[in-house]
């Protein structure tokens, strides 16, 4: 299935008259379109989620503002700095009792110092008992958790899209087998995978509510429960249940083929020879009666008349 053909999917799948055809689709189409549809509606997200990355620093810094002191009684000492890179480092933890300090682009935290440096190149320093009242290195913790937060964030939204195309694979599956287990005990019975695609090519509007909405706040979506970080709404749950009741009833309306029975072969027609039937030239048996003429010579038969034979005859 090529990109365009999806996105004219998206437009089939909210339209009921097109679920007579969207059922004879194969399962992996339908697995396809359900992957594409988690992607596309992670990406809208994304963009309606980018002033609240943007804002996410400010927050950093307020809740930093909260903290007047951190009394540290311990002494860490450290055998070797940590650098963050460890080639070019731009952050460094140096609590070591060298000399000569470990260097960084942005950041350097010592035992006794907290450094940094300006966008305008200046570096300055403040100590560590205070560096959360100086509001200068504040915001630069803030800055800095907000830049970990920022190179975190495309693997975090990876795999947090990943578990989200498991969670409506196996919602779409569970729907399948209940419905299918259902209709076998009536007499409209419906192959699993037609109800599969069904239930995937529903689920369209579900998904893109409940992923573009996850930036906003989700509790008008009434949260019912929570697998593994992954959260299930009741409003998305009645709202898909729904979507699928009304696809299967278009879908019977526009026609679905009933699953194909094993039928017992018919045996063929039989019927007996007749004379007419055979040809011109049949086998005499033994048994069959012979004309002879005086002389032994077999009469002519009426075929041999009819072709004006006039060659030799058997002699008996």
């Amino acid at each position: 299935m090529g990109v365009r053909d999806f996105f004219k999917d998206i437009p089939r799948s909210l339209n009921g008259k097109n679920y007579g055809d969207l059922a004879e689709r194969s399962p992996s189409q339908a697995i396809k379109y359900v992957i594409g549809i988690v992607v596309l509606s992670f990406f809208l997200m994304c963009i309606f989620g980018i002033p609240q990355v943007l804002s996410f620093g400010e927050y950093v810094d307020e809740q930093l503002h909260k903290i007047d002191k951190i009394q540290i009684d311990g002494r860490i000492i450290m055998n070797d700095p940590i650098l963050i890179p460890e080639e070019d480092p731009i952050i460094a933890i140096d609590a070591t009792n060298n000399t000569v300090k470990a260097e960084a682009k942005r950041m350097l935290v010592t035992s006794e110092y907290f450094y940094w440096r300006t966008y305008s190149g200046e570096v300055k320093k403040v100590k560590m008992a205070d560096w959360f009242r100086n509001p200068e290195s504040r915001k630069a913790i803030a800055s800095f958790i907000f830049l970990i937060v920022l190179l975190a964030l495309p693997g975090f939204l990876f795999w947090f899209m990943v578990a989200l195309v498991i969670k409506y694979l196996l919602i779409i599956t569970l729907f399948s087998g209940i419905i299918f287990i259902s209709l076998d005990l009536t007499k409209y019975k419906i192959p699993f995978k037609k109800l599969f695609c069904i239930c995937a090519y529903a689920a369209t509007i579900p998904i893109i509510i409940e992923v573009i909405m996850l930036p906003f706040g989700t509790d008008y979506l009434l949260p019912l429960f929570s697998v593994v970080g992954i959260q299930f709404y009741l409003i998305t749950f009645i709202l898909y249940a729904t979507m699928v009741i009304l696809a299967l009833v278009f879908a019977e309306r526009e026609g679905i083929d009933p699953p194909k029975t094993k039928e017992e072969k018919k045996p063929e027609k039989t019927y007996e020879k007749t004379e007419d039937d055979l040809p011109y030239k049949k086998r005499y048996d033994e048994e069959e009666i012979v004309d002879v003429d005086e002389q032994g010579n077999r009469k002519k038969k009426k075929l041999d008349e009819e072709t004006g034979w006039e060659g030799p005859v058997e002699r008996f």
